[in-house]
Formats: structure tokens, sequence, C-alpha cells
């Protein structure tokens, strides 16, 4: 009997379907909680809506053509389909550690993160050292934006302070700090993708800044980090921890559906195998990606929103960042009267995702205007990373939620990627996952063997 026939014959604790970031750390966590876990994916690849694509499944996928040869040799290129970064000091740093799955990676440094302000890139001032020669800043401003900078670094969230009760309008106020120097605060530092924290309380936003400054100080430069060959090898190297434990993984696979006892409970996934017919792979628990359950099972999601994706292929870098390797930047929506921030994500081939000489960014957005032509939305980024461009690829997602059942039906579905340039949300999201199915909070405090701690 082999692999497959085992697969289709024993009984899983959970049956995972999708390989997204998500998707795959879960595979992963539940199989060292001593779980039996499958991982189903439709795609060839690993990593869903987070994946690396080579050149030839890119130009398949989005314009069913073969690369040009302009573009050298494909084995060079591993191209991201979202703008992300790693929080050095973030939750899914620390997961990487504590796992293990770093142990499969190669994590380098992102040289610096900027904003977008008046139709040209700043850096974004982090330290009080940088604020106080920031040209984003007034000269009497700076004095209060380190001012401020000094108190968020000693913040203690266990501790109580007449500032706690404060929004963060009203925190900003007390700085007297320019709606310039609020932007990039709440966009480019506490990574909020519109102005509705500005009346949720402060501690929130203090926190998040606290969460930049701190992922900035573990490195000395700049607070992101990114792994070598692209995004899709997280996705890569957690399927890989799963399978070591136990787990197994079938790619390019067709689910038809979603099978359920008569008490309404979850009991496996219907495979379709062609000539074969369908088969039921049995299951405790499943747990999906919300395009699969879409396809399946429409009522258990809701569609809030969509999200624009464009990929574009440079020969500069980005202009106004000092010839800059990688880049994070940050186009606050007010600076284009939209209610929701553009992200980019710009590197090039020293992190290994394509050729020499050339660079990769990664634009995402929450679509306002459906129905109206992506790139129209998108204008201004391509404005800002200066217009020419040797190709792009432009495409809309839905936006999904889950919808929770009024009873446990051990169906657990997670939401659509976010179109933010960090993994912090999508983390908390799948860490609220694992303890709805396990029960537990995840352990974080456990030891990390000498000489592998990051």
């Amino acid at each position: 009997m082999d692999i497959t026939d085992t697969a289709f014959t024993d009984e899983y604790d959970v049956i995972i379907l999708g390989t997204g970031l998500k998707e795959s750390i879960l595979s992963a966590l539940l199989q060292q909680k001593s779980m039996k876990v499958l991982n189903i994916d439709r795609n060839r690849y690993y990593g869903g809506e987070a994946a690396s694509l080579q050149l030839d499944t890119l130009y398949k996928k989005f314009k069913n053509t073969t690369p040009p040869k302009s573009l050298g040799d494909q084995r060079y290129w591993a191209v991201d389909l979202c703008p992300k970064f790693l929080m050095a000091s973030g939750q899914l740093t620390t997961l990487l550690r504590v796992t293990r799955a770093i142990l499969y990676m190669d994590m380098s440094l992102i040289p610096g993160s900027y904003i977008a302000n008046s139709k040209t890139i700043y850096k974004v001032p982090a330290t009080a050292g940088e604020a106080t020669t920031s040209t984003l800043l007034g000269l009497l401003e700076r004095f209060r934006f380190k001012s401020m900078l000094e108190f968020i670094n000693e913040f203690d969230p266990a501790k109580k302070y007449k500032e706690s009760t404060l929004t963060a309008r009203q925190f900003f106020k007390n700085y007297d700090l320019s709606v310039d120097a609020i932007e990039f605060c709440g966009h480019a530092l506490a990574l909020h993708t519109d102005d509705s924290y500005l009346d949720r309380n402060c501690v929130e936003t203090i926190l998040n800044i606290k969460l930049y400054a701190n992922s900035l100080a573990r490195w000395g430069s700049s607070p992101f980090i990114y792994p070598q060959w692209g995004l899709g090898t997280m996705s890569e190297a957690f399927s890989r921890l799963c399978a070591i434990n136990g787990g197994l993984q079938m790619l390019e696979k067709k689910v038809a559906g979603i099978s359920y006892n008569d008490d309404g409970k979850v009991n496996g996934v219907v495979l379709d195998e062609g000539e074969q017919g369908k088969i039921t792979i049995k299951a405790k628990r499943v747990l999906a990606d919300p395009t699969f359950i879409h396809e399946c099972k429409p009522e258990r999601v809701k569609q809030t929103g969509a999200i624009i994706h464009s990929i574009v292929f440079m020969q500069t870098p980005v202009p106004n960042t000092k010839n800059s390797s990688a880049v994070q930047l940050v186009i606050p929506a007010s600076q284009l009267g939209r209610k929701n921030d553009i992200y980019v994500a710009c590197v090039n081939h020293t992190y290994a995702v394509c050729a020499e000489g050339w660079y990769i960014a990664t634009i995402s957005t929450t679509q306002e205007k459906p129905g109206v032509d992506p790139d129209v939305e998108l204008a201004h980024a391509y404005k800002l990373l200066g217009g020419k461009f040797a190709d792009k690829f432009t495409w809309v997602t839905p936006y999904f939620e889950p919808i929770k059942p009024e009873s446990d039906d051990c169906l657990y579905v997670s939401e659509s990627q976010d179109p933010t340039t960090h993994f912090e949300l999508a983390t908390k999201q799948l860490l609220e996952m694992y303890k709805d199915i396990t029960g537990d909070d995840f352990d974080f405090n456990q030891p990390i063997p000498e000489g592998e701690n990051m």
C-alpha cells in the first residue's frame, strides 16, 4: 500500500484544506499536538495566497502564456503573491523560532521602511535619533516626537498611566503632532490600515508602535525581515515540519465537498479522483481556507470586500530610497482621498527571488471602486515606483470571513489574507483557530535549543 492509499483509508483527527500560511502553520502545530493531520491543496505549489511562484507558473496562472526570454532562467525567480514582511519581534517570528521551522529557512533584513507623503517617498523615523533629523517633521516637532517615542519605549501595559484612558487622537494631541506626523505614526509605525484607530483607546496604538520599535532594536537598522527565496518558503517549512512529525500532504487534488454525519457534524472530505470517482477521506474535524468553503458550503462564509493585487517587474530601484535593495512602502489613504492604505513590498535579486538586475514590487489594497479598472486605484503607487515596468500582473480576489454556525459542526474556516505588509493579524487569527480546535492557548514558552535562537 503506497502513501496515497494510506491517506484514503486512514481516519484523521483533522483534514486541512489549503496550504496557505495559516493552514500550513496550523498543520504543524496540530501535528505537534499529537493530532493526526492530512493537508490537501488544489494547487501544485504550497502557499495559497502567500505563495511564491516560479515564472512559468506565474505566467500560466495570470496570462496563460510562457515567460519572455528577457527575464532569464526561471529558476532564479520566486514571485510573491502578497506584499508582506515579518516583524523581527512579532508573533510569527516567535512561532518560527519556537517550532524550529526557522531551521528550514534563511532570513534576511529589509533595509528600511518608507511612507509616501506629498507625492514623494520618505524614510520612516522610528528612533529618537532619526526623529531629530527627519525631514518629515518640523524642527520643533522633532523634539516633541522624540519625547513621545521615549514615553512609548518605557510604556508598560501592566502599569496605570493617565494616558491609558485617552484615544489615540487625544494621545497625539498631547504631543502637538502635525497631521503628517500623526499619519506616519498611525500608518507606518503602528501599521493601522485606516484612520478608525484614532477614536479607539490609545494603548492599542502604543503597543503597535512599541512592537515596531522592539523589532527595529533587534537588528538595529530595520524592523522587518524576509525569507530568502520568497514568502512561500514559510508554508513549505511548516508543511515539512508537519510531515516530519507524521502528517501528510496531498497536492493537486480536487475537493468535491465535505461529508457530514447524521448529527450535522463533519466526518470527512470528498475528493474527485477523476476516473476513479469520488472518494471520502474520514476525519473528526475539517479546517479550510475560505475559497474551498465558498465552493463547497457557501453559507459558511461571507464576502466583505475584495483585495486588489499587482506585481510589477522593474530594472530600477524604488525612487528616493537610496537605491535600497528592498523597501516596505505605505501609501496612506488620506494622500489619495481613499479610505484604505496601499501597501508595497519591493525586493531585488539579493533575496533570491529574481534574476540579477531585477526588482519585484508587489502591491495590495482594499478595493474601493468595484467595476472600475483596478489599475486606476493603484495608479499613484505605480507612479511612485517610477512607472517603468517590464511586465505587470493585476488581479482582484474576494475577501471572505467565516460565519460561525449556531452549534459546533467541527468545521473551522480561516479568513482571507489581509492586504497589509506584515503577518501580525494573520498570526493572531491562526492562534485563535488553534485555541478553538484544541481548547488551549499555544505555548510560546517552550525552550529553544542554544544556537537556534534567531
